[in-house]
């Protein structure tokens, strides 16, 4: 089934029920919170393992780009949100938490 929701996903569906899911049961602890960034992880990995995958070329406003160069995006722009963060907290005088990103082993 899993499988199922990532090749729908690709052929330009949005599959919504893993956000809704955890919409309806946020976690309550760090824990939860953990656990399904981990989730979520573990799925993009499975599908940026997939040479098919990321190399399927996507109709933007940009021009044509492969899946791979939109999630290059995505991350930057993720580290783009996150600066912004980090300088509000410095605007505040609050200090900013540690942060390795995905790549923490």
């Amino acid at each position: 089934m899993l499988e199922d929701q990532h090749n729908n996903h690709l052929k330009g569906g949005l599959d919504l029920d893993h956000y809704k899911a955890l919409m309806n049961n946020p976690p309550v602890s760090k824990e939860g919170l953990e656990a399904y960034i981990n989730s979520v992880h573990e799925r993009s990995r499975s599908l940026l393992l997939n040479n098919a995958n990321v190399n399927i070329a996507c109709n933007t406003s940009d021009g044509k780009k492969t899946a791979y160069d939109l999630m290059l995006s995505d991350f930057g722009h993720q580290y783009y949100h996150l600066g912004q963060i980090y300088a509000v907290f410095r605007l505040i005088d609050l200090t900013t938490p540690d942060y390795d990103g995905p790549l923490k082993q």
